[in-house]
This record gives structure tokens, C-alpha cells and sequence, in this order.
């Protein structure tokens, strides 16, 4: 359902024309969408930029050098995890909704797919070993603090994962039968099949 909103809402505002606060030209391709109430935070040229779902101006809340990714708001939707590569590897940092509080690095050693937990308590993410990493963190209005990113287990070809509320259990998206994405087999897309019913 949470996938199906942000698609939704991705399509929503790409149709509508959501202005993108200096930038020039349309807007042409906007990822990685995560939800909160009625707030979203998308990527859009490389920067990460939050808007209402109803559309509108959108506001960037990053603009480092370097690319940044995949926005996870905290579940009270005070803080936006993401991976950028700003350091020259890509890294796994915190900051405050709206830009301009406090920002923080959670990865040590480079990492990227940020995952909360729901009560806000973990923050997880993918190493470059493919290990599955979780950061306990302690939010406490504007204040962050977090611990020693910890290894649960390796993950070998994951990536784009959800957590249980609990934190006890992991679903992630693993080539099948555990061979990488190159050696699965092909995903063959029909297009126009109704017309082949009709034959």
C-alpha cells in the first residue's frame, strides 16, 4: 500500500507540473518518493526536495556536491534519512525536515538503502560488504543521538528492503534462487496483451 501511495503520488505531482523551487525547465524524472502525512520527499537532479502531496513548489533540502538518494522520513517525520555519495563514497547520513538543523553521518564505512525502524529507535542500511547494518538512534525533539552501526547478517545480493515493526524481521528483494541480478532470468514485460485475448 505505502508503495502503491508514493507511485500514486509521484504521478500525481509529475502531472500536475509541482514547480521545483529554483529550477529551470520541466521537470522531467522524480525517484525514490517516500511519504509522511501529507508530505513527500523525492529525488530530483541529483538533490533530494519535498513537497505537498497535493503538488505544488517543492523545496530542496539538500545541495551537496554529489548525489544523494534514496529519502526515508522518521517515523515522526522530523528527520530524512538518505545515501549520498558526497564524500566521494556513498555514505548513509541524517538531517533535520526542514534543511538547516543538525545533519549527521550513521555509516562508518560506506553504505546506502536507508530503512527505519517504525518507532524510530534503529535506523538500518546495506554496507558495502552486503551486510546488514542497524544504528540504534535516540530522537529527542532536536536532538540526535546514535549509536555503533552493528552487523545482523550479510545479505548478499539484497536490496530494497522493508522491516517488521518489531525489527525482528527483514523482507528483502534477492535475485531468485540467490544468483546475482545478471545471471537471473530475464523479466519479460507484454505490452498491448488485451489485443492478444482477442485473437
Amino acid at each position: 500500500a505505502r508503495l502503491t501511495r508514493s507511485l500514486f503520488v509521484l504521478a500525481t505531482l509529475a502531472s500536475s507540473g509541482a514547480a521545483l523551487a529554483a529550477s529551470a525547465g520541466p521537470t522531467k524524472l522524480l525517484r525514490f518518493p517516500d511519504v509522511h502525512g501529507d508530505e513527500v520527499v523525492f529525488c530530483y537532479a541529483g538533490d533530494i526536495w519535498k513537497t505537498s502531496i497535493e503538488g505544488g513548489t517543492a523545496v530542496r533540502l539538500t545541495a551537496h556536491p554529489g548525489v544523494e538518494v534514496f529519502p526515508r522520513f522518521s517515523p515522526d517525520g522530523k528527520w530524512m534519512a538518505y545515501q549520498s555519495d558526497e564524500s566521494g563514497q556513498s555514505q548513509v547520513y541524517v538531517q533535520t525536515i526542514p534543511a538547516g538543523g543538525g545533519k549527521f553521518q550513521i555509516s562508518t564505512e560506506g553504505g546506502g538503502d536507508p530503512v527505519w525502524r517504525r518507532d524510530g529507535k534503529e535506523l538500518y542500511y546495506i554496507d558495502p560488504g552486503q551486510k546488514l547494518m542497524a544504528v540504534p538512534v535516540r530522537i529527542n525533539g532536536a536532538s540526535f543521538e546514535l549509536g555503533a552501526p552493528q552487523a545482523l547478517f550479510t545479505a548478499t545480493g539484497a536490496s530494497n528492503f522493508v522491516v517488521a515493526r518489531d525489527g525482528q524481521r527483514f523482507l528483502m528483494n534477492v535475485a531468485a534462487g540467490g544468483e546475482s541480478a545478471a545471471a537471473a532470468p530475464p523479466l519479460t514485460v507484454v505490452t498491448n496483451w488485451q489485443a492478444g485475448l482477442k485473437k
